[in-house]
C-alpha cells in the first residue's frame, strides 16, 4: 500500500494537469524570488566542504524552504535530499538502514504513529526550538502533536480539501455538499479521485459524524452508497487527478471539483481562469504536514537549528508563496505576496479547524465497533467500480 504526503500526494496530481505546468525551474525561481524579498539572496549554493551535511527526506518541493535566505550558508551546512516517493518510502527508508545518516523527515501528521510504532523517530524537545513560540496556536497546541503522550513532530505546512468552483458560473455557489444533488447541478461538477480523501466530506454529509474516520461498518456502507449515487445521478464524471479536474474546470467542462484543493486556483490563473473556492457546512477534510527527527540523527545540534529555521518566516514565506500551502507560522503572511496571504483564513484558524478538520487514519485493527482503513479502501473500491 503507497501513502503520499498530502501535499505531495495532490500536487502530484494536479501537475497531471495537461492545460497549466509547474515544472521544477519554475519552482526553483519562484523560491528564489520569494527568498530574495526578505533576504537579498535566492537558493543558497552548495558548499564544497560543509561543516554539517544534514540528510533529509521528504517531497522535493519540500527542500524549497530549506533553501530560504543565507541560513545554510552561514552556518556552512549542506543538504542531501531523498525524494519520496510515499510516505511508506520513507518508512523503508529509514527501516532500511537510513537511521544514523538521516537527519530530517517530513511525513503527514496522522501517519507518525505508525513510524513510532517501528520506533524510527526520536522525541522532539520544542524548547531548542525559539520559532515553536511563534507558531499559530493551533499549531502549538494541537493534540496530534503528541503521540502517547511525548512530541515526535513539528508541524510544517497545510491546507484542505474545498469545494472549488468557476468564478464566472451562474449557479449560485453551492453551500453545502448535498447541494449537489439538487437538479440545477447535475453534470455541472465532478469528483476527484483521491481514495480516502475523496471520501471524508460524503462521510461529514451522510453521517453527521464529528470524526470522518470513526465510523461504523455500516455507516462507512451509506456513505459509499450515498457516493455512487451521486456519481453515477449527478456528477458528470470522476476526473482521475486533480490534474483532470483543473483541465474540466479550465474548458468550462464542469463549474465546480467536489473536492478540489486551494492552490488550484493559483495554477489556473495560469490559463486565465478564475477560480475560489469554500468548505461546505457538512466539513472538508484538513491535513497538516511535518518535520521528525530519526532516531540516531548526526549533527544534531544543526538539524535543530535547520528545523527551527524551516518554521521560522523566510522559510515559512516560501511556504506560501512557492508551494501555495499554508504556512504555520502567521509572522510569515505579512510578507508573502498578496494573493497567497489570502489563501488561508490565518486570522481564524480555530473556524478552519471546524470546516476542515484534521482527523487520525481509520483504525488499523478491527476494534469491534469502527471500519477499518482496509474496510474504507475495499468500500472505496466499490465505489469506484459502480
Amino acid at each position: 500500500m503507497i501513502h503520499l504526503s498530502e501535499s505531495a500526494r495532490l500536487l502530484r496530481s494536479l501537475k497531471k494537469s495537461t492545460q497549466t505546468q509547474m515544472p521544477r525551474r519554475k519552482f526553483l525561481q519562484a523560491a528564489a524570488g520569494a527568498a530574495a524579498g526578505i533576504a537579498a539572496t535566492g537558493l543558497s549554493p552548495r558548499k564544497a566542504r560543509a561543516a554539517a551535511t544534514i540528510g533529509w527526506m521528504g517531497w522535493e518541493e519540500y527542500g524549497y524552504p530549506l533553501h530560504a535566505g543565507t541560513y545554510l550558508t552561514d552556518n556552512e551546512i549542506q543538504l542531501e535530499g531523498t525524494f519520496a516517493s510515499s510516505i511508506e518510502s520513507i518508512l523503508t527508508k529509514l527501516r532500511g538502514g537510513g537511521l544514523g545518516s538521516m537527519g530530517l523527515v517530513m511525513p503527514t501528521w496522522n501517519y507518525v504513529s505508525l513510524f513510532q510504532e517501528s520506533g524510527v523517530l526520536q522525541e522532539v524537545d520544542k524548547d531548542r526550538l525559539p520559532n515553536f513560540a511563534n507558531l499559530d496556536p493551533m499549531w502549538q497546541n494541537f493534540e496530534g502533536n503528541l503521540y502517547k503522550g511525548n512530541r515526535y513532530l513539528i508541524p510544517y505546512l497545510w491546507g484542505g480539501l474545498p469545494l472549488v468552483y468557476r468564478k464566472d458560473m451562474t449557479l449560485p455557489v453551492p453551500a453545502n455538499w448535498a447541494d449537489l444533488e439538487k437538479p440545477e447541478y447535475k453534470n455541472q461538477f465532478c469528483m476527484i479521485h483521491d481514495t480516502t480523501s475523496t471520501m471524508f466530506h460524503w462521510v461529514y454529509t451522510v453521517t453527521g459524524v464529528e470524526v470522518a474516520t470513526m465510523i461504523t461498518p455500516k455507516q462507512l456502507n451509506d456513505t459509499i452508497d450515498y457516493m455512487i449515487k451521486i456519481k453515477t445521478e449527478h456528477a458528470r464524471m470522476l476526473a482521475m487527478s486533480y490534474g483532470e479536474g483543473l483541465d474540466a474546470l479550465i474548458r468550462g467542462e464542469v463549474q465546480i471539483a467536489a473536492q478540489g484543493w486551494e492552490p488550484m486556483a493559483s495554477w489556473a490563473k495560469e490559463s486565465g481562469t478564475e477560480l475560489d473556492w469554500i468548505y461546505p457546512s457538512e466539513g472538508s477534510y484538513g491535513w497538516m504536514d511535518t518535520l521528525c527527527i530519526p532516531q540516531d540523527a548526526p549533527y544534531l545540534d544543526e538539524t535543530y537549528g535547520l528545523l527551527n529555521h524551516a518554521i521560522g518566516t523566510e522559510a515559512q514565506v516560501v511556504v506560501g508563496d512557492v508551494i501555495f500551502c499554508g504556512a504555520v507560522n502567521p509572522t510569515a503572511v505579512s510578507m508573502m505576496a498578496p494573493e497567497s496571504a489570502a489563501m488561508y483564513p490565518y486570522n481564524d484558524m480555530a473556524a478552519f479547524n471546524k470546516q476542515a478538520p484534521l482527523v487520525p487514519l481509520p483504525p488499523f485493527e478491527d476494534d469491534g465497533q469502527h471500519a477499518t482503513y482496509n474496510q474504507w479502501l475495499e468500500g472505496y473500491e466499490r465505489f469506484l467500480k459502480a
